[in-house]
């Protein structure tokens, strides 16, 4: 291979090289405010997201199954939905 004909994209590490060149580029301080927005945005939209994960506000009602033998309690259990 000749050096006057030598491209970076000839290689695997040309995908590699293209996103390092991408992020480099640009100055420093821009590369870390874009960083700490992105960490935000995403904190905003976890936890923002928690009420739906966690059916926040929603509650049912366990019943009493002491003393009561495994197969009466299993009914039980089940016509509760649980």
């Amino acid at each position: 291979m000749e050096l006057e004909n030598f491209e970076i994209s000839q290689f695997p590490v040309a995908k590699f090289y293209t996103l390092f060149k991408f992020i480099t580029h640009r100055p420093l301080w821009l590369n870390i405010l874009t960083a700490i927005l992105l960490a935000v945005a995403i904190l905003f939209i976890f936890i923002f997201s928690l009420n739906w994960l966690t059916h926040h506000d929603e509650s049912k009602s366990v019943p009493s199954v002491a003393g009561k033998s495994f197969d009466e309690a299993k009914k039980i259990l089940e016509k509760s939905r649980l």
